[in-house]
């Protein structure tokens, strides 16, 4: 050990433990604990000799803070020995905590003229606890002084070398982040020998967590010398986004631009490239979010219409279009109040949902987690605070992963490893306001570094996140392959394209998709303009149906069967748009009857009611229903169960409001199949009910 036994024996004495455990110890053998490294001209920071060195070449204040827990009710003693090679009399140098910035923290400090401050600044006041002048306990240049701080019960202490020199109350010195380190003022060049935190906390992990897991640089291809960050990976996994710092093919080297790649296989990236205009512009660029279906990028910042950097606080959404992407329009959300120039956000795979991090003043730290949902008009509702996943400390880079349920997000609050932590928390109902505890992803993911930037494709397979350990020169994303215990709860992928079904063509359009167990819509989506492509992510547990809706356009809905399904699933679909034309005929999918009779069943009532909405938004628009049976039973009954069936269709459309006169109900029994009735497959295709454009 680097100190004296005299050290030693006055750090018992002096700093009473009360039996806590050590929660936080460095001596500076190396850098695990991730300080700062700075080489500018007016300051320079590094490990030297087993001692922190702080050159400070300037006469402001100056704080050195590294984010380490501390629980502002707990009892803790916090210790740390420095020693000053170069000030004058009348600098100070000692600890800092509980700081929430420059103007508001607690300071014990000293002079190497002998003088001793115990003070509180809140918005740049100074309060004065304690104040002595030519204090024998201030050892001189190039000594090691000790500084003890020690809370316990309703009693803070503060000692310097051998003695207490200020006892008071605990309110006198708020925490209010999770914020420890070193104050110097003026000239100074200060080497910090040790620092100590004693608190009885415990990290509340995922159980049953692994070991061995393997963080894996992706490369060349997406990694390079300069700054990685913000990872964003689409929902099928083949398109990831992030954001570069320093890269010379930036618009504005200094600053982020937005940079993709697509899947090679599992394992191997396409050569990443600059996305260009109009997303990247002369500031800061990157992707907040991507929609499921790959359409829709949510970014940083908001654009003039010519693509150029807009000073307004704000997000913005651009669309994917034939020749790339669209300039970014402002996303609107009601009541946004950001008291921090940084902020998050995320999208819920749905649409529907976003979770952003913000600070406002109803927050406990800086930022906190805030949910906002997707407004009838577009816009977004007030954010609404998330009380039981917020702490006093910083609540950033939040994740909701494809099943809708499961929100990741980092912390410094919340006992941890380090810095920011990833942490996991569970909705537990649709209000967004109520999550379990969440709980630390371990330390086989989490450092003693700043972790986030956590992202994962529908998968759930693996997860993404930006690190500077084993990087190829500044912060580097890496792949880690998930154990079960912190995996999201599956889903199915559903890709496809929407297509004309006369001709074959792609075709851009919305999508909707329902849940057919509650009648609600479940999200909404778009097809690309290039190829008509699309990805949705659903949730298991019941029955769906989608379609795609495009002007001029009638709509054919698919049944998707999700209720027994237990494991992530990727499905085809394509989605079909019906040319509104005379003698254009429609299959309607999701018509279900009682076996042998003409009673609707109430399943049917999602795939009835948009046949009525049809109706009543096509006012001139006339139809034929038409019913179709297999060949099993006498066709006398056949044609009478078609005629039956349609029949209940169109009185369903009347009592709806359709004018009767607009709808005309046949059977027509066996007489046209679309299918051969020799298997049971066929005979399943040919029950059917249509509808015929009989008039536009």
């Amino acid at each position: 050990m680097r100190t004296t036994w005299f050290v030693y024996v006055m750090l018992f004495f002096v700093c009473p433990l009360h039996g806590q455990k050590i929660w936080f110890q460095d001596e500076f053998d190396d850098n695990r604990n991730g300080w700062d490294i700075i080489q500018e001209e007016f300051l320079k920071t590094g490990i030297r000799n087993g001692t922190y060195v702080i050159d400070k070449m300037s006469v402001d204040r100056f704080q050195m803070l590294k984010k380490i827990y501390l629980d502002p009710v707990k009892d803790f003693t916090l210790s740390c020995q420095m020693m000053i090679q170069a000030q004058s009399d009348k600098n100070e140098y000692g600890l800092a905590w509980g700081v929430k910035d420059m103007e508001t923290g607690n300071l014990f400090t000293i002079t190497a003229g002998g003088s001793i401050f115990v003070k509180r600044m809140e918005g740049g006041k100074v309060s004065f606890l304690y104040k002595e002048e030519l204090s024998r306990l201030v050892r001189p240049n190039k000594k090691t002084n000790v500084f003890c701080i020690s809370k316990k019960g309703d009693k803070i202490s503060f000692a310097l070398n051998d003695s207490v020199i200020y006892t008071g109350k605990p309110a006198d010195f708020p925490v209010q982040r999770p914020n420890i380190g070193f104050e110097l003022t003026g000239y100074s060049k200060l080497s910090v020998l040790s620092v100590e935190l004693r608190q009885e906390n415990v990290i509340k992990e995922v159980e049953n967590m692994p070991s061995g897991l393997h963080k894996r640089n992706l490369g060349p291809n997406i990694n390079s010398k300069y700054n990685e960050a913000v990872p964003v990976i689409s929902a099928d996994g083949k398109t990831l986004y992030w954001a570069v710092k320093g890269d010379p093919k930036n618009i504005t080297a200094d600053y982020y631009d937005i940079w993709y790649s697509t899947q090679v296989n599992d394992s191997v990236w396409n050569r990443r490239k600059n996305i260009g205009k109009p997303l990247n512009n002369s500031n800061h660029n990157w992707v907040i979010a991507v929609s499921p279906d790959n359409n829709m990028l949510i970014v940083a910042n908001r654009y003039n219409k010519d693509g150029s950097y807009k000073p307004e606080i704000g997000i913005s959404r651009s669309f994917r279009s034939t020749t790339g992407w669209t300039v970014p329009v402002p996303v609107i959300i009601n009541g946004f109040d950001n008291l921090s120039k940084f902020a998050n956000y995320f999208l819920s795979p749905d649409g529907k949902v976003m979770v952003m991090a913000i600070e406002t003043p109803e927050s406990e730290g800086d930022l906190d987690l805030y949910v906002s949902f997707l407004q009838p008009d577009n816009t977004w509702s007030v954010p609404r605070h998330l009380q039981g996943v917020n702490s006093f400390g910083r609540e950033c880079a939040p994740f909701i992963a494809a099943d809708g349920t499961t929100l990741y997000f980092s912390t410094n609050g919340r006992p941890g490893y380090g810095d920011n932590d990833i942490f996991v928390t569970t909705r537990q109902d649709d209000t967004w306001l109520n999550w379990t505890e969440p709980l630390n992803l371990g330390k086989e993911i989490n450092t003693p570094s700043f972790d986030a930037d956590y992202n994962m494709p529908a998968s759930g397979a693996y997860a993404l996140m930006t690190s500077k350990d084993n990087s190829l020169g500044g912060t580097d994303i890496f792949r880690i392959d998930l154990p079960r215990q912190v995996k999201p709860k599956p889903v199915i992928l559903i890709k496809g394209k929407v297509l004309n079904e006369a001709t074959g063509q792609p075709l851009a359009a919305s999508i909707s998709y329902y849940d057919l167990l509650t009648d609600k819509e479940a999200g909404i989506a778009i097809s690309s303009p290039v190829d008509g492509s699309y990805n949705i992510v659903l949730p298991p547990g019941t029955d769906y149906s989608m379609m795609a809706r495009k002007e001029g356009f009638i709509s054919w809905s698919e049944h998707i069967y999700a209720i027994e399904i237990e494991e992530y699933t990727e499905m085809n679909i394509d989605l079909h748009l019906i040319p509104m034309e005379i003698g254009i005929t429609v299959q309607l999918k999701n018509i279900f009857f009682e076996t042998g009779k003409g009673v609707i069943k109430e399943e049917s009532s999602e795939e009835l009611n948009k046949l009525l909405k049809l109706l009543i938004e096509n006012p001139s628009l006339e139809i034929e229903i038409a019913g179709h049976t297999d060949n099993v039973g006498s066709e006398e009954f056949n044609l009478q169960l078609s005629r039956e069936r349609a029949e209940a269709i169109k009185k369903f459309l009347e009592l709806g409001g359709v004018d009767p006169h607009r709808l005309r109900a046949v059977g027509y029994g066996s007489k046209k199949p679309v299918a051969p009735n020799t298997t049971e497959e066929g005979r399943a295709k040919n029950r059917r009910v249509e509808f015929v454009i009989v008039k536009k």
